[in-house]
């Protein structure tokens, strides 16, 4: 029992972190458990003071989660690029750290949205029906001409990514491209925490937070983000402060 620490309930909680039904079940057991180890002298510490409340724990998967460049090279790194599942999953990734777009933009992005003569992709947004421009950067472009030469399927789908399986079918709706992204993260070694969010979603906070630091005026963000309301980017950006207080393990406050 002595050999339990809290670098074992860090990586507990990394097992449960989005199982929204359990979470608040298994850690009071989980606090309830340590409290006896240490009250019955089987622990030298009370580890229950290392167990995050639950709703802390949900809390944490509101708050901005950006990584940085170092992680972001490395993930982009990993991704094998020669073979056809590689050449879509890196324009699919690339579209989210460099434009910011949602999963579901990019799922839903079809061929005339892009415009290869302006340079210019333009999205009506999945979740606001707003239509939001974006310049076509040419690492994101070349990612797209590389897939569509190399990789996509020979199909009359007007989507940009398809299954690479037959029947070729559209990206699907429960298809979320988290699983995709971690494919990456996990290969490339970056460490992920309890507390930080590591789907497509926080490729969008980075971007913001990088032009933030950047010097980039607000509504340029919003811009960007596609936000119409800029007071939704500020909130958006809430990263530095509160994560630096939002530690993985907080001691929690006993009644």
């Amino acid at each position: 029992m002595q050999d339990i620490s809290t670098a074992n309930i860090t990586s507990f909680i990394l097992e449960i972190t989005g199982h929204r039904g359990k979470a608040s079940y298994e850690l009071g057991s989980l606090r309830i458990f340590f409290r006896y180890l240490y009250r019955n002298g089987l622990h030298e510490n009370d580890l229950a003071l290392f167990v995050p409340a639950s709703n802390k724990l949900k809390s944490r998967e509101y708050l901005p989660s950006v990584w940085n460049a170092d992680d972001i090279q490395s993930i982009l790194q990993c991704i094998d690029t020669e073979n056809p599942v590689g050449k879509r999953d890196y324009a699919i990734i690339l579209l989210a750290i460099r434009l910011g777009l949602r999963g579901s933009d990019i799922k839903n992005l079809k061929f005339r949205d892009i415009d290869w003569d302006k340079e210019t992709i333009t999205v009506v947004q999945v979740k606001t029906k707003e239509p939001v421009a974006l310049p076509l950067v040419d690492d994101v472009g070349m990612a797209l001409i590389d897939y569509l030469k190399n990789s996509r399927p020979v199909s009359g789908q007007p989507y940009i990514f398809l299954a690479l399986r037959a029947p070729y079918n559209p990206l699907s709706h429960n298809n979320h491209l988290h699983q995709v992204l971690n494919k990456y993260i996990n290969r490339s070694g970056v460490t992920v925490t309890a507390d930080k969010s590591h789907g497509m979603h926080s490729m969008r906070h980075t971007l913001a937070s990088r032009l933030l630091k950047q010097g980039t005026p607000l509504p340029v963000i919003s811009g960007i983000l596609g936000h119409r309301d800029s007071n939704t980017t500020a909130e958006y950006l809430r990263v530095d402060g509160e994560q630096l207080r939002s530690c993985t393990l907080d001691l929690e406050v006993l009644p």
